[in-house]
């Protein structure tokens, strides 16, 4: 089955001092997921107010899992509450941290 690809977008207006910088951000997720054999964190960049992190989830059946660990992770590292994280395939949608 094909790989879903996410992006993880945070507001720069939004970020805090509580927050980690991206590169901690990246690793943290992408131990989390490689731990879970979920999938990993490909890419990142930042640029136009926002931090953007590219996210492969290998198989769509550990999508909703996967999903839930991304979140956690998240919130844990205490990133905004205005964060994304959208999917554009088989349609565009778009998760909040608590949705």
């Amino acid at each position: 089955m094909d790989s879903i690809f996410l992006e993880i977008i945070l507001k720069s207006k939004d970020m805090t001092d509580l927050v980690p910088p991206q590169d901690e951000v990246e690793e943290s997720l992408n131990e989390a997921l490689r731990d879970a054999q979920f999938g990993e964190v490909s890419g990142g960049g930042a640029g136009s107010g926002m931090v953007i992190l590219d996210v492969e989830i290998w198989t769509e059946s550990d999508f909703h899992d996967a999903l839930s660990l991304i979140r956690r992770v998240l919130k844990e590292l205490k990133v905004p509450d205005s964060t994304r994280i959208q999917r554009h395939q088989p349609e565009k949608i778009s998760y909040g941290l608590s949705d």
